[in-house]
């Protein structure tokens, strides 16, 4: 902290999605998303909490995911990354109230459809995509 000062933001934007079915899903993959979309912010904030403090206006963001936020039916489900997302979003709000006394602020933030390079093994495919942009309530994508 003496060389640069207090942490003012921190984003935390870890996340993929693991393209597997309940059962085609092991442990190993819900332990996978579990350690990238939760442990991992967890640690950050952990570490991070004495900068906090030495801040007047901390602000901490993460990013969760609209597939755990509301439940839709006209898509296919992610069912480890909704559990891990959902895990973050309620550990958000739990750190938001622990840290509320010194006044840094949490908030999760949930974007829609976010590309991925294509072919990677995180990568929905194109025809998926598409299909499930096209629902009225999905009508626009990020990239």
């Amino acid at each position: 902290m003496a060389a640069f000062g207090p942490l003012d933001v921190l984003v935390a934007n870890a996340g993929f999605p693991i393209l597997k079915s309940v059962d085609q899903g092991t442990p190993a993959d819900l332990d996978r998303a579990f350690r990238g979309n939760l442990y991992s912010v967890s640690a950050l904030v952990q570490s991070a909490a004495p900068l906090f403090a030495a801040s007047p206006f901390a602000r901490v963001v993460a990013v969760g995911s609209f597939t755990s936020h509301v439940f839709r039916t006209y898509m296919r489900p992610f069912p480890m990354l909704v559990a891990s997302k959902s895990a973050l979003e309620t550990a958000v709000q739990s750190f938001a109230l622990h840290f509320s006394p010194t006044g840094a602020t949490f908030n999760c933030v949930v974007p829609g459809w976010t590309e991925k390079d294509g072919g990677t093994r995180d990568a929905v495919p194109e025809s998926e995509l598409a299909q499930n942009t096209a629902h009225p309530a999905r009508a626009h994508r990020q990239t």
